[in-house]
Order: structure tokens, then C-alpha cells, then sequence
């Protein structure tokens, strides 16, 4: 490597914004089994404003350390410490292959568990019954 390519290099800085990191840690999420979806949805105001990241998720980069916070409903079912477990995991692998970023901590928050329409009829019915 030349004396310029080392300059440039050195003198080279890329940021990576919260927005594109929370895209990265959502596609993660949702591509790990267990996870029915994200929580909470953009309201009109992160519209405007050009926010893309969800806001079940919640990004601080502090010092090229990243800290994300994800709020997401699960499947029915499943082992909801297992499956945050594979989450983090995941989200872990994808944020840091992708930005070269080091991911400090992942926190999950289950808010929700979706239950397929079979059960809720199911349940309806059994609870006509018991009355």
C-alpha cells in the first residue's frame, strides 16, 4: 500500500445510520422462527420526519458499540426464552457482518403472543361450553 491509499484510508470515516442498523436488526427478527412480527407500527408523525425504524426497535450507537432494544410478539407455542435467545443471536451476526459495528447488547421484549384464529375458536367454544 502507497503513501496516498494510506492517507485516504486513515482519513476515510463511514457512518452508518440508526435507521439502516434497525432495518438490518428487523429483517433479522422476523427471518427467526417464533417470531410472529415486530411491535407497534410507524405513527404519522416518524413518517414525516423520514424515520424508518420501526418502533418496536430501538437503536444507540455509542462509540462504534451498538445497543438495541426490540419489542416483537411471538408465535404461540413456542419456548419464548429459546426463540429471544436465537433473536439475539441472530440480530447479533447480521448488525455486526454487515456494519463492522460491535453490538454490546440486545434487549427483547415480548409484548404479545399471537394466537392462530383455530385456537381462539377453540377456546370460544370450550368456554360456551363451561357456562
Amino acid at each position: 500500500m502507497n503513501i496516498e491509499s494510506k492517507k485516504l484510508e486513515e482519513s476515510l470515516q463511514v457512518h452508518i445510520a440508526d435507521e439502516v442498523i434497525g432495518v438490518i436488526a428487523e429483517i433479522a427478527l422476523l427471518e427467526t422462527e417464533g417470531v410472529y412480527s415486530i411491535f407497534g407500527k410507524n405513527d404519522i408523525v416518524q413518517t414525516i420526519r423520514g424515520k424508518k425504524i420501526p418502533k418496536g426497535i430501538k437503536i444507540e450507537v455509542v462509540e462504534d458499540k451498538v445497543f438495541i432494544t426490540i419489542t416483537c410478539i411471538v408465535k404461540y407455542g413456542v419456548k419464548i426464552h429459546d426463540v429471544c435467545l436465537k433473536v439475539q443471536d441472530r440480530v447479533k451476526n447480521s448488525v455486526e457482518t454487515m456494519t463492522g459495528l460491535e453490538v454490546k447488547n440486545i434487549d427483547i421484549f415480548v409484548q404479545s403472543i399471537d394466537l392462530p384464529k383455530e385456537e381462539i375458536i377453540e377456546r370460544n367454544e370450550y368456554d360456551k361450553t363451561r357456562s
